[in-house]
């Protein structure tokens, strides 16, 4: 790097007392015509790299290229000097970003920034420039960025509150353009910008975004106060999208400001998940009624959940919308998005919306975005036959949802659709088209014509439900004829996949799907699922009681493997009979690079074997699953030799699966065996229960319950000891399966520097068995099981000089959140209470409220026996409480147990 800078610097100044040398002149001529030489030799180089901004940007972000980045801005910069003979060219607008920077000092990234030349209009940042210690070298820079520097966009997590207070008075003077996103600064990070704007330090701003920054009602408050002191008056762009702002009618506040007076220049306004639901999108379509923005070119509400509309039918949400598409209203709009998730229009207020969108009267819109789910026939056959030239994006949910008071609609509406579509001279319209519908034989069989006449291209999410009649052989044949047309016919632009209640021929739909993938015909393909009906008398065909070579999951598989262009999926869910014998295919697909993005995999309906759950443990310990979040496998009827393998495949492999969040294996007990290498593990959806032999557990239901062997045991103990459980996990409940030692575990908490993870809240160990030494080295040690809430030590061996132990255990570490101690079957007699109690301290089980002894094996214990001992116990617990401990026990009801009928 010292070289490269001695290359690009000017020549040296004159030496002092030279007295005219002309032997170091020479010197001095000789040096900078190496110089030159070697920046046209550099400039070449970077000119026939074709360089642009983006590359420039990837180089910058890395510690490894950083140097090459410097050198290619700083060429670049003297490239445009008048005198500099070889010019290298980046593309207009130049945008640099050097957002998520990898191992690179702040120091550097702004000794990066000071280096571009002057032609960048725009930087893109993130904390590594601007929080903490970076802080004030930006600042700086900020003092004396290059005049051509007009816009900066800081992205997530790219400042908090104290940063905000700062940036935002010194970048805004002479700024057009200001994106902040992915940062949670809410009201008091963002006070400091709108304090600015009402300053008039943002006069030059023609572009303002505030996208997921936190930007509640209080907040949107504050901002519409600065708005209103009429300081942004070249304002052309305004997104306040990805904020909670509009809730609870935050609407109303904008209303004062969206017109002419606050914001004349307004072109661009995006509310994209703002939480609109029909109050707020009504106020937004009363305001746009009024004509106050009639430079508006772009509107964007799409992502706003809607909500049902309620109110009466001349302030129905879509219906206003449709009133307010009208040229003197607003004469500038042409693009427009209305995808709003939950807005349940009626045919006739969709009707509404789309004659306008027809009118003769109607803004210049030339791309419009719109979600329609309750058409009537006479509009889905005008849709199709293409009288909707300005929409361009369609989202049709069609048979699916039914409207209060309203009858579901039926397949026929989609069939005028397709009908139309099919039957039109030109192709779709159409850029893309989201279809979510309830199908029948007639509309799938118009889809397979539509896709091989090659009419369908448009399709990018095709989400399909079969609709039955009586015959479990109706949808059949049309759903597997629709499968096969992707074979015959490229969709370019298809995406999600998804065919539900398919009933049967999953298999055959997988091995058509696969083809399609080897030949390229799918090669935007991110989701594919395929269920069948579950529950509704579906029966299987032949070809779905197992796998075979030619059909299912295996053949899915070796599409992947054989594609030259890959499909970039990230979602894979299979739920019908016979789908887990591919599993191993999915193992050898994973190793063969060939489904790096797959993030999400979700198999059910059986037919996995050991030789699956082997291959898929070996991509495991490759490194081949490590950007899975969800993973969930069928169930298996052979013994749990595979599942073994797999868990251990990865708590062996080098990174596990870190990015995992949710996982259903159906045996628990061996999960134990991968904790540690499952960093991100949440709970999951359906708990299973813990262990259930014996009497009924005092341990509730918890976020994940594990039941442990010999092995899970001494995984867990390691675990525990280096603090390795999950994070995400809140509450963990251990139990065992076996009657083993638990001697390793309790020595792992007392070696542990945290000791039992505040996560472990219930621990059943019964039927195990520990050392009197174990427990006394546990009780040497301090605070080591704070989070623990119930504790089942039945059927342990435990005699009373164990329970003393175990009291002294208790005296080091406090359990304030201890709930319930069971100690029944074991072999305690009164001395060992009286042991246990003395060697408590006050402050020991402050919230213990059960304590169970029955079912002692000593003489004391006897039938004749049995109500002595319980009243020499409560005498002596008695008296602890008298000592101030274990208030929290009662002495009747459920709190002492005795015996089984207590």
């Amino acid at each position: 790097m010292s070289e490269n800078k001695k290359v690009l610097s000017e020549s040296p100044p004159p030496e002092e007392n030279t007295g005219g040398d002309s032997s170091a002149q020479k010197n001095r001529d000789e040096e900078m015509r190496v110089n030159r030489k070697v920046d046209k030799g550099l400039s070449l180089l970077f000119q026939r790299a074709g360089l642009t901004s983006e590359t420039v940007s990837q180089l910058g972000r890395e510690r490894s290229s950083f140097g090459v980045a410097w050198l290619s801005a700083s060429l670049y910069a003297r490239s445009l000097e008048s005198s500099f003979k070889r010019k290298i060219f980046l593309e207009q607008p130049c945008v640099i970003d050097i957002s998520a920077s990898k191992g690179l000092s702040h120091k550097k990234l702004v000794f990066f920034l000071n280096s571009l030349p002057p032609s960048v209009e725009e930087v893109v940042l993130d904390g590594a420039v601007v929080k903490g210690e970076a802080l004030p070298g930006f600042l700086k820079f900020l003092e004396g960025r290059p005049s051509n520097l007009k816009k900066f966009t800081f992205a997530k997590n790219s400042m908090g509150v104290d940063e905000a207070r700062q940036v935002f008075p010194a970048v805004l003077p002479s700024l057009e353009g200001l994106c902040v996103k992915d940062t949670m600064l809410s009201n008091k990070g963002l006070r400091p910008l709108s304090t600015s704007i009402a300053e008039g330090r943002a006069s030059s701003l023609l572009s303002l975004k505030l996208e997921n920054v936190g930007l509640n009602l209080v907040g949107l408050n504050t901002l519409c106060e600065a708005l209103k002191k009429k300081t942004l008056l070249q304002i052309e762009t305004l997104s306040l999208s990805q904020n909670p702002c509009c809730i609870d009618r935050g609407t109303r506040l904008l209303s004062p400001v969206l017109n002419t007076d606050c914001l004349p220049g307004l072109r661009v306004l995006l509310m994209r998940s703002c939480g609109m639901t029909a109050p707020e999108l009504k106020d937004m379509a009363t305001i746009l009624g009024k004509g106050d923005l009639p430079k508006l070119e772009t509107l964007d509400f799409g992502g706003n959940p809607g909500g049902w509309s309620l109110y009466s039918e001349a302030e129905k949400v879509v219906a206003l919308f449709g009133k307010a598409l009208r040229v003197e209203v607003l004469p500038s709009l042409k693009n427009l998005n209305l995808v709003i998730d939950e807005c349940h229009a009626y045919p006739e207020d969709e009707d509404v919306l789309l004659n306008a969108l027809a009118s003769a009267d109607r803004p210049p819109l030339e791309n419009v975005e719109i979600l329609l789910q309750h058409l009537s026939i006479e509009k889905a056959r005008s849709l199709g036959g293409g009288n909707y030239p300005s929409i361009r994006t369609l989202y049709l949910h069609f048979g699916l949802r039914p409207l209060l008071g309203a009858p579901l609609p039926g397949p026929e509406v989609l069939v005028s659709f397709l009908s139309e579509l099919l039957k039109a001279q030109e192709r779709p319209q159409f850029d893309a088209l989201d279809l979510n519908a309830g199908c029948d034989q007639s509309s799938l069989m118009l889809m397979e014509e539509l896709i091989r006449a090659g009419r369908f291209g448009c399709i990018r999410k095709l989400s399909l439900v079969g609709l039955f009649s009586q015959s479990s052989d109706s949808i059949f044949n049309p759903f597997i004829r629709l499968s096969s047309a992707f074979v015959e016919t490229k969709l370019c632009r298809l995406s999600e996949l998804i065919l539900d209640r398919v009933q049967t021929g999953g298999m055959e739909i997988l091995r058509f799907v696969g083809e399609a993938v080897r030949v390229g015909h799918l090669p935007g393909l991110r989701v594919l699922e395929v269920s069948r009906l579950m529950g509704d008398g579906g029966n299987e065909g032949e070809w779905e009681r197992g796998e075979s070579e030619e059909i299912g999951l295996g053949a899915l598989m070796r599409g992947f493997v054989g594609s030259v262009k890959v499909p970039p999926l990230e979602r894979l869910s299979l739920s019908f009979g016979g789908v887990g014998a591919g599993v191993g295919s999915v193992g050898s697909a994973f190793m063969s690079g060939k489904l790096g993005k797959l993030s999400d995999l979700r198999l059910d309906g059986g037919g996995l074997t050991n030789d699956g759950l082997k291959m898929l443990a070996q991509a495991v310990r490759g490194g081949w699953l490590v950007n899975l979040t969800y993973l969930r496998l069928p169930a298996m009827s052979e013994e749990d030799e595979g599942w073994r393998e797999f868990m251990k495949a990865i708590g062996k492999s080098d990174e596990g699966l870190p990015r995992l969040k949710h996982f259903h294996p159906p045996l628990p007990q061996s999960l134990a065996l991968a904790l540690r290498k499952l960093p991100a593990l949440e709970a999951p959806k359906d708990r299973p229960t813990t262990n259930t032999h014996g009497p009924p557990t005092p341990i509730p239901r918890s976020d994940m319950s594990l039941v442990l062997d010999e092995e899970g045991l001494s995984n867990m103990a390691e675990a525990v000891r280096a603090g390795d459980l999950p994070s995400g996990l809140k509450s963990l409940n251990i139990s065992l399966c076996e009657s083993i030692s638990v001697d390793s575990l309790l020595v792992a908490i007392g070696e542990s520097e945290k000791g039992l993870p505040p996560c472990v809240q219930g621990l059943d160990l019964r039927g195990g068995h520990f050392r009197e030494e174990t427990l006394a080295a546990l009780a040497a040690s301090e605070e080591k099981l704070s989070g623990l809430r119930h504790l089942e030590l039945g059927g342990c061996d435990i005699d009373d000089s164990r329970l003393q132990r175990l009291g002294e255990v208790f005296n080091a570490h406090v359990c304030p959140g201890l709930a319930s101690l069971w100690l029944e079957e074991n072999k305690i007699s009164l001395k060992g209470v009286s042991a246990f109690l003395k060697a408590l301290h006050p402050e020991s089980l402050p919230t213990l409220s059960t304590l169970r002894f029955y079912g002692q094996k000593t003489t004391e214990m006897q039938e004749a026996n049995k109500r002595v001992f319980r009243d020499r116990c409560e005498d002596l617990v008695k008296e602890a409480k008298r000592q101030g401990k274990l208030t929290g026990l009662s002495l009747g009801g459920f709190g002492l147990h005795f015996f089984h009928d207590f």
